[in-house]
């Protein structure tokens, strides 16, 4: 078995219960290249102080590089600024991909592809039925052979902070602010929920340095995705006015 380990509290609940399996082959977390610096350290010292096999699994492109060629990630993507048009289209605009698209590209097919390759394909993940987001229900095995364990599948956050309490588990310092775990700083997509805004800003307050950057990235994508909503607004009145 391997644990996919993101350094949010989730997962965390997860190591610290299975750290002493003698079934734990690995520890994989994912190091897209933009991760907080504050999330790669307290993973390195959380792995070191539970004395787990720690395996930093990174994509093959650099993060800047494949963003530059497929698009600042969104949670909106117009087609004509998508990475499949701008094949076909002949003036050079700003791209926009979808978080779903990075995410997989830089994150998660990243784990998978490690994940394929240990003896006993079978992961162990930090996922709740309670979550935000849909995923994977608990022991699902997929086409590969793959079977996702989600030992916390009917926990609550709750649940999950009492468990840290009662263990005295330390956590990553954002959680005093935040309640989500923190992947790429760099991000511009994941802006729906009150905890994706409270993540953006913390990062203001704590990493003015990424929030300049940040700030850059959003005003390219306002930018791109407000034109092609004023290609929209000029075509619609265009044709009521005939």
């Amino acid at each position: 078995m391997v644990i996919h380990f993101s350094g949010g509290k989730d997962s965390l609940v997860i190591l610290h219960k299975y750290k002493d399996d003698p079934a734990l082959e690995a520890v994989f977390f994912g190091d897209t290249g933009s991760v907080y610096p504050h999330m790669i350290q307290f993973v390195r010292d959380t792995c070191k102080k539970f004395n787990v096999p720690l395996v930093m699994v990174k994509p093959e492109r650099d993060m800047h590089e494949y963003q530059e060629e497929h698009g600042i990630p969104s949670d909106m993507v117009p087609t004509t600024r998508s990475p499949e048009f701008a094949h076909v289209a002949k003036e050079k605009k700003q791209k926009v991909q979808s978080h779903i698209q990075c995410c997989s590209n830089m994150l998660w097919k990243p784990l998978y592809m490690a994940t394929l390759k240990t003896k006993d394909k079978v992961v162990f993940r930090g996922i709740k039925n309670s979550d935000e987001h849909g995923t994977l229900p608990n022991g699902t095995v997929d086409e590969n052979g793959v079977k996702w364990v989600n030992p916390i599948w009917d926990w609550t956050d709750d649940d999950v902070f009492n468990y840290l309490l009662k263990h005295k588990i330390e956590i990553p310092k954002h959680y005093k602010d935040v309640n989500a775990s923190f992947d790429c700083w760099l991000c511009t997509a994941h802006i729906h929920s009150p905890s994706d805004k409270a993540r953006l800003v913390w990062t203001k307050k704590n990493y003015p340095t990424y929030w300049r950057a940040i700030t850059n990235r959003f005003k390219k994508l306002r930018q791109a995705i407000s034109e092609e909503m004023k290609v929209i607004d000029t075509t619609i009145d265009f044709v009521l006015n005939k």
